[in-house]
């Protein structure tokens, strides 16, 4: 195993969701995720990974005359305490580039939810 800590690095990720044909006059939800991670080292062995997340939300018309509503979500904090350890998990579509010398790092994934709730999204 490889010595170097998981969430070593503090990152900032984004991550955007979009629901189609939502509610019912199947408009577009957007939710744009801001999930700023920091570790904190509390020992040479252990440390705890904070993570809080911030849902920013439009959620489009749900009945005639209705218009659409832009906000924040209810968000929250969590941590982690993780051992010095290295785990790479990968799956969907996604790329690093530079910007300069600022890494970023963009994934691309889709879902179809098969079973939906009344007005639920596809």
């Amino acid at each position: 195993m490889d010595s170097a800590p998981v969430g070593n690095v503090i990152s900032g990720p984004f991550q955007n969701n979009t629901n189609l044909n939502y509610g019912p006059e199947n408009g577009t939800q957007d939710i744009l995720n801001i999930q700023p991670v920091i570790p904190v080292s509390v020992s040479g062995e252990w440390n705890i990974i904070t993570r809080a997340i911030v849902p920013m939300i439009s959620m489009p018309a749900l009945y005639p005359g209705d218009d659409r509503t832009n906000g924040i979500g209810g968000s929250y904090n969590n941590a982690l305490i993780r051992p010095f350890l290295n785990y790479d998990f990968a799956g969907g579509i996604g790329k690093v580039f530079h910007l300069g010398k600022l890494p970023v790092n963009t994934q691309f994934s889709a879902c179809y939810n098969v079973v939906t709730p009344d007005n639920g999204p596809d």
